[in-house]
């Protein structure tokens, strides 16, 4: 939870690395947790539908502190500057952000905000469950890039059979909400990956935040066409 939202959550006692490992099985139940405030606030009766749309925006990202969103300027910055792997990381973990960043933040958002106008209740409530799902088969199917950090803790010690199930079985569901969604998330993160091998040969948590946000945004896509 701590991961993904700023959602204030109380420590239960010392965290290992094999908890934090253990924590990435419970990524889509986060989306859920967020798809379930989302269809609440989608239910509010006085707005209009555009307004439902902006209020659904701002209250997903206080949900996650913009965390992915700057996440997503970050990698638009290392991607689209043509630099090789060492300053690509370096651009990354540089606190100021770009003309690429601000520009992929913004069309990412005005996106959202045209295709939250169209969808049902059922996409609404997946769509934050299969995007926190994706970062989950990347970390088992690519490397990550730095050599240290939480996430170095979580691909080293996640259950991956079970990590895998989880994958299969929310994809199945999102499947049956929406198939063209999957299908268009899918084939646009496989050009999304290309460009990260590319360009790190692997990925960081500023790439899960990116793909986090272009799987929603992929996904509406598929759901309005």
């Amino acid at each position: 939870m701590q991961f993904m939202t700023r959602i204030p959550v109380p420590m239960l006692g010392d965290i290992g690395k094999k908890e934090i490992g253990f924590s990435v099985l419970f990524f889509p139940l986060v989306g859920l947790l967020i798809g379930l405030i989302l269809v609440a606030v989608g239910h509010f009766p006085s707005l209009s539908v555009s307004a439902t749309a902006v209020v659904l925006l701002i209250v997903a990202t206080l949900i996650n502190g913009a965390l992915h969103l700057d996440g997503l300027g970050d990698s638009a910055d290392a991607w689209l500057s043509g630099a090789k792997k060492t300053r690509a990381l370096e651009i990354m973990q540089d606190s100021h952000i770009g003309s690429a960043g601000v520009v992929s933040i913004v069309l990412i958002l005005l996106a959202k905000y045209v295709f939250l106008l169209e969808i049902n209740i059922l996409e609404l409530l997946i769509m934050p469950v299969v995007s926190r799902t994706m970062p989950i088969f990347l970390m088992l199917k690519f490397n990550y890039v730095r050599e240290n950090g939480i996430a170095r803790d979580m691909v080293d010690f996640v259950p991956r059979k079970m990590a895998m199930a989880i994958v299969m079985m929310v994809l199945s569901i999102a499947v049956w909400v929406n198939w063209m969604g999957v299908l268009m998330m899918l084939v646009g993160l496989s050009f999304l990956v290309r460009t990260m091998q590319a360009r790190l040969g692997g990925w960081t948590g500023d790439v899960l935040g990116a793909v986090i946000e272009i799987s929603e945004v992929l996904f509406l896509l598929g759901c309005i066409l």
